[in-house]
């Protein structure tokens, strides 16, 4: 009888146990905003342009990618290596994607956008976890006035 006590509860830890590995994520969850700016920037009297929403697609490339200015030339990219997706009115996007490292642009006229790098010479990464949400920003402001 004290078999069976102890049995049955270490069977259903261990179903437990196998369900939650089975059940584990798979996807990440990717949420941006992306605003735009223009014109003068610089502390003073005079006014200063405000952010606007901007509107358009997004571009989510597997990888980290050397940056050498803020542009980079669609053409550059292996086909089929990135994702794309629209903003919405107010500049939002979400993408369900897998874990991993990416490189987040925004698509301009000139090419892809991304102004901000990391230190190694590499626009800054964007590391998506299994399960978990990652927030970011990202800023137009190729036609603005330091």
């Amino acid at each position: 009888m004290l078999r069976r006590r102890t049995l049955f509860p270490a069977l259903a830890l261990l179903l437990a146990a196998t369900t939650m590995t089975l059940a584990a994520p798979t996807t990440a969850m990717l949420i941006g905003e992306a605003r735009e700016v223009s014109g003068n920037r610089m502390p003073g009297p005079g006014p200063r342009s405000l952010p606007k929403p901007f509107r358009g697609k997004v571009w989510i490339v597997r990888g980290e990618w050397p940056g050498q200015g803020p542009f980079l030339a669609k053409s550059a990219l292996p086909v089929g290596a990135s994702q794309r997706v629209t903003t919405d009115e107010a500049g939002h996007f979400r993408l369900s994607l897998p874990p991993g490292t990416y490189t987040v642009f925004l698509e301009t006229p000139q090419g892809l956008y991304r102004n901000e790098f990391d230190g190694r010479g590499y626009y800054l990464p964007t590391v998506l976890q299994a399960g978990q949400t990652t927030r970011i920003q990202l800023l137009m402001d190729a036609g603005a006035v330091y």
